[in-house]
């Protein structure tokens, strides 16, 4: 039963490791994801060349209008965030305050976002 507990700590680590560094790839390497799905569908629906050509420009409109559309929304999106961060704040004990601005911290730090 200690293997067992001790082999599913372990895989649920390294899940959490690898989903963690493939997000922050794909944050940091806007080409990353879009260039991973091209390879995968052209290998798995065995795509000749002209039709990889097409994949790859339609991939690439949405990459850009998703850039362009998170561009336009992240403005009020992180207006919302700050709003949500000062009304929780506004709640804690001094404790509390000091031990969130804490995780906080921790967390631009785990998910690269400084």
């Amino acid at each position: 039963m200690l293997v067992f507990a001790a082999g599913m700590i372990a895989g649920i680590a390294g899940t959490r490791i690898v989903v963690r560094n493939f997000i922050r790839r794909a944050v940091h390497e806007p080409d990353f994801l879009r260039t991973r799905v091209e390879r995968d569908l052209a290998r798995q629906l065995k795509l000749n060349s002209d039709q990889q050509a097409h994949m790859r420009q339609a991939l690439k409109e949405v990459q850009n209008g998703l850039l362009a559309a998170g561009t336009d929304v992240r403005p009020r999106l992180r207006a919302m965030l700050v709003k949500a961060n000062a009304d929780i704040e506004a709640t804690l004990t001094p404790e509390q305050l000091e031990k969130y601005h804490r995780m906080q911290a921790e967390n631009r730090v785990r998910w690269d976002l400084h």
